[in-house]
């Protein structure tokens, strides 16, 4: 963002100090994201205004056409990190209030979106197996897929895995979840370290696991989307954000698993009222022990599926 502000004081100069104070807390990825929002829905109309002339009833009014047009969850985005540049000038002594403190309440409340997920044993059978057997599943993009169901990490994350954090040999991956703001520790079961050795036919010499052609240099999120709709599994039937929730929903009812071992696979904040500093348990050998589980089961409803086509053959 190199246009030369008007003022010191714009919200475009403010702006800038505070993306690359902002830079080197998140991932590139959030980073991005945020300059895209500032670009697209906020810079058109306020960039070069004092900060001290914002009035908060004029960016609620334009946040709400934001609402209207592009969604009602990106105009709360929007609001929050204009309110986060403006917090930012307030604490640098650049204004005297932050006029947006608070303002999301004003804004229509969000669409609650649940991720589409497969909780049905048959046809989370009928999945493993479709993504294991066929002729692209060994491409670096059917890796990703077949990677998926094994574990519960966010999808970005997965895709974003760098070869330096993993330990095949120890069969763990460690990463910092950025959502979260926490260090999260993956055990890799038998059938995720035979996936990711398959990975490295592909790029053991490259930084990124699943290194691709999107602005990240990894492979889209909308590459494995693709695949999963090329093998015949709708946006009705799953999405690939979904397999935290089917992790979740059978880990508890068809493996009886502790719920506090899955919340902390998934990498959840902790609901405790006095937050993470109490909630110090890390619970390692119960996950580990989760992890393993999970891909045997898997394992076992793709053979299920496979006798029962066998059967259907005969």
């Amino acid at each position: 963002i190199n246009p030369k502000a008007k003022t010191k004081k714009s919200f475009r100069a403010i702006t800038e100090k505070y993306l690359e104070f902002r830079k080197g807390r998140v991932v590139e990825s959030t980073w991005s994201k945020d300059i895209s929002r500032l670009e697209r829905f906020i810079y058109p109309q306020f960039a070069d205004m004092d900060c001290e002339d914002i009035q908060a009833l004029d960016v609620l009014d334009h946040m709400k056409k934001i609402a209207e047009i592009n969604g009602r969850e990106t105009a709360h985005r929007t609001m929050n990190q204009m309110s986060q540049v403006l917090k930012f000038a307030l604490q640098l002594g650049l204004v005297k209030y932050n006029v947006l403190a608070g303002m999301t309440s004003y804004l229509p409340k969000p669409d609650r979106k649940h991720h589409v997920a497969i909780t049905d044993e048959k046809k989370l059978g009928e999945f493993i197996y479709t993504i294991e057997n066929n002729d692209s599943a060994f491409d670096l993009v059917g890796c990703a897929v077949r990677l998926m169901p094994h574990l519960f990490v966010r999808h970005g994350e997965m895709l974003s895995m760098k070869w330096k954090d993993i330990d095949l040999k120890k069969g763990i991956w460690k990463y910092f979840v950025t959502k979260t703001k926490t260090n999260q520790t993956v055990f890799l079961s038998d059938q995720v370290i035979k996936i990711l050795e398959d990975c490295k036919r592909h790029t053991s010499k490259d930084e990124k696991v699943f290194k691709g052609g999107d602005k990240f240099g990894q492979i889209s999120q909308r590459a494995t989307m693709y695949r999963v709709r090329e093998l015949g599994f709708d946006k009705e039937t799953t999405s690939i954000h979904g397999f935290r929730t089917t992790a979740r929903t059978l880990g508890y009812e068809k493996l009886g698993v502790n719920r506090d071992v899955v919340e902390k696979c998934l990498a959840h904040k902790t609901l405790e009222p006095l937050g993470e500093s109490y909630d110090r348990t890390t619970l390692l050998p119960d996950r580990q022990k989760f992890y393993q589980s999970w891909s045997d089961y898997l394992s076992s409803l793709k053979n299920n599926h496979q006798r029962t086509k066998i059967k259907r053959v005969k």
